[in-house]
């Protein structure tokens, strides 16, 4: 059996996409949720309407894997539209967010915080001495 993934989707919304060859497609496999596959897009074909993923993409673990299930598309600044939803544009270094909110949301003057350490607290302990307190 060989490896088995499509070349792309068609999806006419992405007409509307400024850049929707930054894209993220994720699926969950069709009748399960016990993994995801990914794949980038590299382009979009307006003929078709159809947006062509990367052929290194999309080997997660769906060998012979011809449906999916449920599906999302994330990196896609016209797609953030939900609250808890950001988009980090790479081209201008700005970060877009929509608050899960009653008020009004951010002013922009809001101060966003990046840490830079990978672990910000670690507490260990043994059988022999054991985290207390």
């Amino acid at each position: 059996q060989t490896h088995m993934s499509p070349d792309g989707m068609v999806l006419p919304r992405a007409r509307n996409y400024s850049h929707p060859e930054d894209a993220v497609v994720q699926s969950w496999r069709g009748g399960g949720r016990w993994f995801t596959q990914q794949w980038a897009v590299t382009r979009f074909v307006e003929a078709n309407d159809s947006l062509m993923f990367d052929p290194k993409t999309g080997f997660q673990g769906g060998e012979g894997m011809t449906s999916s299930g449920q599906w999302w598309i994330e990196n896609v600044l016209e797609e953030c539209d939900s609250a808890r939803e950001f988009f980090f544009d790479k081209r201008t270094l700005k970060l877009y967010y929509n608050p899960n909110s009653t008020s009004e949301g951010p002013t922009g003057s809001e101060q966003w915080v990046a840490p830079y350490a990978r672990v910000l607290i670690s507490v260990n302990g043994t059988m022999e001495q054991p985290v207390r307190n």
